[in-house]
């Protein structure tokens, strides 16, 4: 090798080992490094941004822990928890449980390597964590894909916030204020509604500003999760067989019909990297039991997260008391619609229950406020979407003016599609779950595989670096350079030893499973 090129590498080399030693491994065994790596060096191309990164953090953290868990929880509920009883019908009573352990634990952990990927690259919005890892392709499919799903779930949302004539919030605005009354026109409130109230709310720029919303939206979702089992139980109490008609499991093609339902109903991905962007740095715990120190980790098993900062440290609390929180109301609102209407009970648990009843009646307006709630939480991963779309346009400045233009066709699009269109059936579904599984499970499994194939080819860079005369058998130095530099986006879905690259490969597997079950089902309906 000519004396020159080798000390260009030796020289490359000692700048990555002092890189190194600013960055402490906050990887863990999934997030790990190969052989030839010591203690205190990993390679700088794993830690440092790429230049495709995100510019830096331009919004100062001051949300604090609880108000994150807060956001994240309004971020997942939405009408969806209605159909949870109807879920538990299609998989059973033990089945529908565990479904939503299972889950909530898979969606936990992903929501942990988004975050934990935010941190390393410096990134504020999951199109920006996309593009620092992915490439600039993947980033605009996830964009299309997110605009899309986020538009077609407010549109839902503002077609429910006044149901059609006949319904229950209807029916009990003519008994208060009389029949025929202009402002009780359907038209006239979602118009209001959309354009003096959510428009407003979504030209907010942080989401710690809509904290105050998401407070009301879960206490919203808790009062319908406590009059589903209150009247569920009561129903079922007064059955002479306690459990007539409930199934603990159900095998069967409707068994398929619960596992669409409850992975979107934990799904908040699209403000995941938001919310840790905002998230305050000082030690902010919620649960005693968690060090506060970052080096205590190293010395747990090897299958507990490293995080390597107390910020990541506060978003696994946050992570761990949202998806509990969700767990617990998702399980109750299953388990006592189930069991209060076995076999009857529909997608929308609240018209099984007596209409006449006053605190039914007031859950179904309360429904309704918590959709409003969730409605701008929902738009502004939609923005963020297309601000990295002026990215990728080249635009590094984004003049506000142009997000005052979207939120305005945002929010009119949806009120202008919700007074003409009253249902969209299966599409939605499908992009529903096209959307979910895509970043849910597929982005963030393609994160961990890209990490696998990075760290093994620092590992054979080592390798070379401590023997110039040693060569791997299938890839040249300029090749592992650059596999080292840009990953998957270099070398494709290749196979890489490690823990990192098999979880990545697994959440593919079951992100494609979703995407084919959801496929399959709107087939069936």
């Amino acid at each position: 090798m000519p004396p020159n090129v080798e000390e260009g590498r030796r020289g490359e080399h000692a700048h990555h080992q002092h890189q190194n030693k600013r960055s402490a491994d906050d990887e863990g065994t999934l997030l790990g490094r190969p052989g030839g790596l010591n203690d205190d060096a990993q390679s700088s191309l794993l830690l440092t941004p790429h230049p495709d990164d995100a510019m830096g953090s331009q919004l100062s953290p001051t949300l604090s822990s609880l108000q994150s868990v807060f956001m994240l929880c309004n971020s997942a509920i939405g009408a969806g928890v209605l159909s949870l009883p109807f879920a538990f019908q299609h998989a059973g009573l033990v089945g529908g449980i565990l479904l939503c352990i299972i889950m909530a634990g898979a969606e936990s952990f992903t929501m942990y390597v988004l975050s934990k990927f935010a941190q390393r690259h410096n990134a504020e919005t999951y199109g920006s964590l996309v593009r620092a890892t992915l490439g600039r392709k993947l980033t605009a499919l996830l964009v299309a894909v997110m605009i899309l799903h986020l538009f077609g779930s407010c549109l839902v949302y503002m077609v429910s916030v006044w149901p059609l004539p006949g319904d229950t919030l209807t029916s009990l605005g003519e008994q208060s204020f009389g029949p025929g009354l202009w402002f009780l026109d359907r038209r006239v409130v979602i118009s209001f509604v959309g354009l003096g109230v959510l428009y407003p709310l979504c030209c907010l720029r942080r989401l710690g500003h809509l904290s105050l919303v998401s407070v009301f939206a879960v206490l919203g979702f808790m009062y319908t999760s406590g009059i589903v089992l209150y009247q569920g139980g009561k129903v079922a109490t007064e059955r002479h067989d306690f459990m007539e008609g409930v199934e603990l499991f159900h095998f069967s093609i409707k068994a398929l019909y619960a596992i669409p339902i409850i992975v979107f109903g934990f799904n908040c991905h699209a403000n995941v990297v938001a919310v840790f962007t905002e998230l305050s740095e000082a030690p902010d715990l919620l649960f005693a039991g968690l060090p506060a120190d970052p080096r205590t980790y190293r010395t747990l098993p090897a299958y507990v997260p490293r995080p390597a900062t107390t910020k990541l440290i506060n978003m696994i609390g946050v992570i761990l008391a949202a998806m509990l929180t969700i767990l617990a109301g998702y399980v109750c609102v299953g388990i006592a619609g189930y069991i209060g209407y076995p076999g009857v009970v529909g997608s929308n648990v609240l018209n099984s229950l007596p209409q006449d009843k006053w605190y039914v009646q007031t859950a179904q307006l309360v429904v309704a406020l918590v959709v409003m709630g969730h409605y701008p939480l929902n738009h502004h991963p939609a923005r963020d979407g297309m601000h990295d779309v002026l990215d990728l346009l080249g635009f590094s400045h984004h003049p506000r003016f142009l997000s005052h233009i979207f939120t305005a066709v945002f929010v009119g699009g949806t009120v202008g599609l919700a007074l003409v269109v009253r249902s969209l059936g299966a599409a939605l579904h499908v992009l529903g779950g096209t959307a979910a599984s895509f970043m849910i499970f597929c982005l963030p499994g393609l994160m961990l595989v890209n990490a696998g194939i990075v760290k093994q080819s620092v590992g054979i860079l080592d390798c070379m670096e401590e023997d110039p005369f040693w060569t791997h058998a299938t890839m040249d130095e300029p090749s592992v350079r650059q596999a080292a530099l840009k990953g998957i986006k270099k070398t494709g879905l290749v196979y890489s030893p490690g823990k990192s690259w098999a979880a990545g490969i697994m959440l593919l597997v079951v992100g494609v499973g979703i995407f084919g079950i959801t496929l399959l089902t709107a087939m069936e309906d």
